[in-house]
Parts: C-alpha cells; sequence; structure tokens
C-alpha cells in the first residue's frame, strides 16, 4: 500500500470544529486532521490505499456519511512526487 496526501475542503458542515473533528474519527476518518482558514473547514489526510482513487473515494464516503457537503478535493502533488521517489 502507498499513503496519499489530499485535502477535502468542506462547503458546509452541521458541526463546529471540535464536533466535526470527533465526528470525522468516528466516520473512520482517523488519518484526517481537521482545520480551519478564512472560516472554510477542511480535513486533510495522510491515507494509506491502495490508489489515490480509493483512497480519496473512501474519504468523501466517511465524510458524506455524517452530513458533510464537500467543495472539492486537493491533491498535495509534491508528496505524490516524495512517494514516487
Amino acid at each position: 500500500m502507498n499513503k496519499y496526501w489530499f485535502g477535502v475542503v468542506l462547503e458546509s458542515s452541521p458541526y463546529n470544529f471540535d464536533d466535526l473533528s470527533e465526528q470525522s474519527f468516528e466516520a473512520g476518518c482517523d488519518d484526517g486532521t481537521v482545520s480551519t482558514r478564512s472560516g472554510v473547514m477542511r480535513i486533510d489526510f495522510a491515507r494509506e490505499a491502495d490508489s489515490l482513487d480509493s483512497a480519496v473515494r473512501l474519504a468523501v464516503k466517511q465524510i458524506e456519511s455524517i452530513g458533510c457537503v464537500i467543495a472539492k478535493i486537493e491533491i498535495d502533488d509534491v508528496a505524490m512526487l516524495r512517494e514516487v521517489a
């Protein structure tokens, strides 16, 4: 398995920062870190998976399962290049 780094930017969440951290952890996002910048919440992942696609799809499923709406996914290209090297 490889490790993939990516961020999930939220359009909306029914939770405040602390509750989102707890709810996302309980949904299986124990490899994600919740943060906020300029009022926008996001979850950054360092996820082990067979492929980037499977890592992102699982994260999306887990985040949507707790009622959050995703605005976009950001892939950390620099981290991906480190993994390939």
